[in-house]
């Protein structure tokens, strides 16, 4: 949520993930997929570069290679969470860990649900540390 700022300020955050990327489209493949966790992993993949990647034609390029690759579901699901993403607008601990299990339940949907339990705060000198506690459950 950050990116555009630092980009107003002349840094390039994707400059690395757009060499990953540039890597993968010249491969042909993404590297060390694992079979049991592949479908997440594209789907996770197509969402970090629509989050951090600002190159135009970088995404165009990556979004023909999930056409070509018959990955259309998998960029569909990564669309709805940059949706989600951005309509959340997570500008606090509190609307990220709730759009964090929003996503987790949409990219984990009929296989396992995640819950807010609730927070747990300790006072540490001058700070409040917060930790939150996420339920996992059946579907």
């Amino acid at each position: 949520m950050f990116y555009p700022d630092m980009r107003r300020l002349g840094v390039n955050p994707g400059s690395e993930l757009e060499a990953e990327f540039e890597e993968i489209l010249k491969a042909g493949r993404f590297p060390n997929l694992a079979r049991g966790s592949k479908k997440e992993a594209l789907i996770l993949y197509c969402l970090k570069a629509r989050l951090q990647l600002d190159s135009k034609s970088l995404l165009a390029r990556m979004d023909e290679f999930y056409q070509r690759n018959d990955w259309t579901t998998e960029r569909t699901v990564a669309n709805q969470l940059f949706d989600l993403i951005l309509k959340a607008n997570p500008d606090t601990p509190e609307k990220e860990i709730r759009v964090f299990i929003e996503c987790s339940n949409v990219l984990l949907q009929g296989r396992a649900q995640f819950r807010l339990k609730g927070w747990e705060e300790e006072k540490k000198g001058a700070f409040l540390e917060k930790t939150v506690v996420i339920q996992l459950l059946p579907p």
